[in-house]
């Protein structure tokens, strides 16, 4: 067992599952990279690499009596109460490690079904203000009361700032992995990896490195991670090795290798960064990235494909959205799939707008936020055709406070609604690498999300806090 620090609230060893519980058969959960990216072209106090989030799938606790028909509502995703309804009282939002030290920074999140799980990098001591470890917060509501339990993740101390943790859940196992790169824009790293189960209990009595290896040849330099987890034991991770080349690898157990790695893209000339995956319980693996315009250019935009699950063949040719993306944001997946032709993706499209994708039908779009106000970092959860985003607003680009927002989505028809909208806190976003990321959301049940966002007026002061909020 993992011995959590002290919180305010230490949960029961093994939570029990409430009526209607929300677990739902596997289904990715939420996760899937932290992508170190900052923020958009228009902030120009924002230091060169800021982190990135996380989005979710639920998943089932494998010892959950439920069936999907008893969570989701047809196709369409409509779904019952969830195990957080009755702790949406506090409207402030919470801090998810009450003692944890500071600076808290790079959440990323998921749900197991009964409980959320947050990851995200916190300073190890008062006097190392250059050590870091990988945290996991565990997050339940019992009795009307939300209740906490912390655990640090990493025995090897991290001395790098942008360890860019990933989290997804399937079944009763949670998946973690993360950087220990000390130089960002090398990517020279190993991808640590780490296991528990949903009670919070250790699988592993440590984390370790995965091998990855292509063509017989193990590969050491790697940033930003990001996982997706598989039924049974198994999950998939990506990575960037070096400057420009994105690999996928399988693993099992304890981090042990399933066959050689994939390299996504075979021409070196051809630069792709900042990977987002998403997988569901059967059918592909997808895949979303960056790369430049052109050979040489400043400019970047959004390519994407889905992989055969066996053998991580694509399944065509990758398709590109020629928007204005710039290096330092990138593509985030909704990581669960409930449904194969429902595939949510949201990126950067221009200074002050971000968009919403259906990957399975190029060119299903929709863009969201007032347009009378800059709108950045955005990150997607979805249910079947159904999901929100979660994404920062200014009215004042030069402002460093950003309002975090939230609004509902329906995909039908070979198009995408958006729904409800709510703005639900203003946070500080001070001008350093580590900052303002994005404000990360995955679904908790019924009309329930869960967001976290990092907020403080300095590098040193900021903590990752928590908001649950039910949209109609």
């Amino acid at each position: 067992m993992i011995s959590p620090r002290p919180t305010h609230h230490l949960p029961r060893a093994i939570f029990r599952l409430r009526a209607p519980v929300v677990a739902l058969a596997f289904l990715c959960s939420s996760c899937a990279l932290w992508d170190a990216a900052s923020g958009p072209s228009d902030d120009t106090g924002d230091a060169a690499d800021i982190s990135d989030f996380d989005i979710g799938r639920a998943d089932v606790a494998a010892d959950a009596d439920v069936e999907p028909a008893d969570v989701l509502d047809g196709e369409d995703g409509a779904t019952l109460g969830g195990p957080f309804d009755d702790c949406l009282r506090d409207a402030s939002g919470f801090a998810l490690n009450l003692a944890g030290l500071k600076p808290q920074y790079q959440p990323r999140v998921a749900f197991d079904g009964t409980a959320i799980w947050a990851v995200y990098t916190q300073q190890r001591s008062p006097a190392g203000d250059t050590e870091f470890d990988i945290i996991a917060t565990r997050i339940t509501c019992e009795d009307g009361e939300l209740k906490r339990a912390s655990y640090p993740l990493n025995q090897d101390v991290l001395t790098a700032d942008f360890p860019s943790p990933s989290i997804d859940i399937a079944g009763t196992t949670v998946h973690v992995v993360w950087s220990n790169a000390d130089d960002v824009v090398m990517n020279q790293g190993q991808v640590a990896y780490r296991r528990l189960h949903i009670d919070g209990s250790s699988l592993m009595d440590a984390e370790t490195f995965v091998d990855f290896r292509l063509e017989g040849a193990a590969l050491t330099h790697f940033g930003y991670p990001e996982i997706v987890a598989l039924p049974g034991e198994e999950a998939i991770i990506t990575a960037v090795a070096g400057f420009n080349t994105i690999v996928l690898q399988q693993v099992e157990g304890d981090g042990e290798i399933v066959e050689d790695a994939v390299e996504v893209n075979t021409d070196a000339s051809a630069l792709r960064t900042r990977p987002s995956i998403a997988a569901g319980a059967t059918g592909p693996v997808w895949l979303a990235w960056l790369e430049p315009k052109a050979l040489g250019s400043s400019q970047y935009r959004v390519g994407y494909a889905s992989f055969e699950r066996s053998n991580f063949e694509p399944t065509g040719q990758p398709a590109t959205v020629d928007t204005l993306s710039i290096r330092r944001g990138g593509p985030r997946f909704a990581r669960g799939i409930f449904n194969e032709e429902h595939v949510f993706f949201v990126e950067q499209s221009n200074t002050y707008r971000t968009r919403l994708y259906n990957a399975t039908r190029h060119g299903t779009s929709t863009e969201f936020g007032a347009e009378d106000t800059t709108n950045s970092n955005p990150s997607v959860t979805s249910m079947g055709a159904r999901g929100a985003v979660a994404w920062f607003s200014r009215e004042d680009a030069s402002s460093l406070g950003r309002q975090v927002n939230i609004q509902s989505f329906h995909d039908s028809q070979n198009r995408i609604d958006m729904g409800a909208h709510k703005t639900i806190a203003t946070v500080d976003g001070p001008a350093v690498p580590q900052l303002p990321g994005r404000p990360e959301i995955v679904w908790v049940g019924g009309d329930t999300y869960f967001v976290a966002v990092q907020d403080g007026p300095t590098a040193s002061s900021t903590e990752v806090r928590g908001y649950l909020v039910q949209l109609d």
